[in-house]
């Protein structure tokens, strides 16, 4: 190996160590960090969670409206895949809740001129724990029984 290529292979040996180094010690990093919370992440508009203008007997406590939509604003910040294209919206602007969640998403569209967030909307509660609880479950996709050897992940 010439001087120039073993100088080179040297140069790489050392990247690839302090790569290795960084790396370690990131994730030394997190994991001491995530330890120290406790109970997983906390979220800021858990301070606004269950905190409605009419609350479920037993389930919420007395809030507001402001505080219905100052949770909706924080979780879609939070959570919501494409945030960073929801508009600036004025809560003020909006007489509900439901008008204000209806705004808080995307307004992007495909190539193909769909929305690009086909899957935002509102279901009551009473609704969703009768779907979620039914056993019935809808996905996509496609699943069934597989006799696959041990140690082998194919399946169709």
């Amino acid at each position: 190996m010439s001087d120039p290529a073993r100088r080179g292979f040297k140069q790489y040996n050392a990247l690839m160590m302090t790569r290795r180094a960084v790396t370690a010690l990131t994730g030394t990093l997190a994991a001491l960090l995530l330890s120290c919370g406790g109970n997983g992440p906390q979220f800021a508009s858990s301070q606004f969670a269950n905190r409605c203008a009419a609350p479920r007997a037993g389930q919420d406590v007395q809030g507001s409206l402001t505080d219905e939509k100052t949770w909706l604003r924080m979780w879609t910040d939070e959570l919501y895949l494409w945030y960073r294209e929801v508009p600036n919206l004025d809560p003020a602007a909006y007489d509900t809740t439901l008008k204000y969640f209806a705004d808080l998403k995307t307004t992007a569209k495909t190539p193909s001129g769909n929305d690009k967030d086909r899957f935002h909307f509102t279901i009551p509660t009473a609704q969703w724990l009768s779907l979620s609880g039914s056993g019935v479950e809808v996905g996509y996709g496609s699943s069934g029984p597989c006799s696959c050897p041990p140690g082998s992940a194919t399946c169709a």
